[in-house]
């Protein structure tokens, strides 16, 4: 996945290049700071039925546009009539029930058989990142005010990170409280490795890269594209899944603000937020074969 997101190649490399060496002389589990991979967080998995397909939900990764896809996909006249787009779903306005909706993986498979084609969408670990901070630390205003919002740590980005390194080893050992204002937090910046019971059933998936750049959204279009001919999805309905997806971003999409590129600078140039950023999200690296 080299050029996935090439311009944190550089800034990444020594980075990653130190945690390789000590993950190569020790036990990873020994390894001080290092967030384990495949704890079993967060299951969301979308399910059409008569395609036999699903999707498994990663925060920060195309879940509204996904969830608008499969809302289409399941109840299309209904979807059509009321005038709804994939594009313009939104999680608080949807227009789709949790019928299909499943938190756990195989009870899905035991209701549909297991023989369901499924997939997810992956993403630079990085960019996902980047992409979670600007969306909820700076331009939500909606949910948490002042001293909660991103545990409290305002714009500090190193404060923020600290406190989610802690908050992500008290959910893997079990010893958080579990209050509502840190999951919020904790499910949208956890590792990819923590969601979609990929311990059991990653090699179960097909995997589609969140391609950026120019041609990114093309890119992925043609891979979900590949996966609904797959399942016999109609050629018309796929056409219009494909205009909708080529519209670009969602609601609350941060890929091209100016606040995205100066908090992107302020990452790239911190080899304290790199490094503990690599600590956070080594295991994604490894897991998906991110460089």
């Amino acid at each position: 996945m080299n050029g996935y997101f090439p311009s944190l190649d550089p800034e990444l490399k020594p980075h990653y290049e130190e945690l390789k060496k000590m993950t190569q002389q020790n036990p990873v589990a020994n390894i001080s700071g290092i967030v384990p991979p495949f704890h079993r967080l967060e299951e969301i998995i979308l399910v059409t039925p008569q395609y036999n397909l699903a999707t498994c939900q990663i925060e920060k990764i195309m879940s509204t546009v996904r969830d608008g896809i499969f809302c289409y996909l399941t109840n299309t006249t209904e979807f059509l009539e009321n005038n709804r787009t994939i594009s313009t779903e939104y999680w608080t306005t949807r227009f789709c029930d949790n019928r299909f909706v499943y938190h756990d993986l195989d009870k899905a498979m035991q209701a549909y058989g297991y023989n369901l084609t499924l997939f997810s969408v992956i993403r630079h670990p990085i960019d996902r990142f980047l992409s979670g901070y600007v969306d909820k630390c700076i331009n939500e205003q909606e949910y948490y005010k002042g001293e909660k919002r991103c545990f409290g740590c305002k714009q500090d980005m190193r404060c923020f990170v600290e406190k989610l390194h802690s908050n992500l080893f008290e959910y893997y050992t079990n010893k958080t409280s579990n209050a509502s204002v840190t999951y919020y937090y904790v499910r949208h910046f956890a590792p990819q490795t923590w969601y979609c019971n990929f311990k059991e059933h990653k090699n179960d998936y097909i995997f589609v890269d969140h391609h950026s750049g120019a041609k990114g959204i093309e890119m992925i279009a043609k891979e979900f594209d590949k996966i609904f001919e797959q399942v016999q999805v109609p050629a018309d309905m796929r056409a219009l899944i494909q205009s909708e997806l080529l519209k670009g971003t969602t609601k609350h999409s941060t890929a091209h603000s100016e606040t995205r590129k100066k908090i992107q600078e302020q990452l790239l140039s911190d080899d304290y937020l790199m490094r503990y950023l690599m600590l956070l999200y080594y295991h994604d690296f490894v897991e998906f074969g991110f460089r």
